[in-house]
């Protein structure tokens, strides 16, 4: 087993089509940074993922805030009850979702920010994550330069 060296964990994620919606009734993400690789470990209600990518294969990472889409769906179906969808649309701009991105080619790990204060420890997360995804990068040039 590898030294953990950073430790996050949030909410569950779909993300499909470069749309991003929770999970919620309390399912759970958790990322690990080790020395060579970023685990995830996601439990959802009837599935469940465990993913690994190699720290010198992340591209970047990335907190994104966005509404959620759902709120669009149920706008367009209930605008002509009486203009009850621009209820609905209002919400989709006030309502908003925080979300931790880590990006690696074509596989992409999404953790849900569930507080303002894990805002700060996401942040951390992934400044620890690109650091030590820059340090093995130098590394790995040195060692093939010599």
């Amino acid at each position: 087993m590898e030294n953990i060296l950073a430790q996050f964990s949030g909410g569950a994620v779909n993300y499909a089509y470069g749309i991003l919606s929770p999970v919620g009734f309390g399912r759970k993400t958790t990322l690990k940074l080790t020395e060579t690789r970023v685990v995830e470990t996601t439990k959802k209600f009837i599935s469940s993922r465990y993913c690994e990518i190699r720290v010198s294969r992340i591209d970047s990472a990335e907190i994104v805030e966005q509404g959620m889409p759902w709120l669009i769906v149920l706008g367009c179906m209930t605008i002509a009850l009486y203009g009850l969808g621009l209820i609905f649309f209002t919400l989709y701009f006030f309502i908003k979702n925080k979300y931790l991105l880590i990006h690696s080619g074509n596989n992409t790990i999404a953790v849900e920010i569930y507080k303002t204060k894990d805002l700060a420890i996401a942040g951390n997360f992934i400044q620890k994550v690109l650091d030590h995804a820059e340090l093995i990068s130098v590394n790995s040039r040195m060692t093939t330069a010599v």
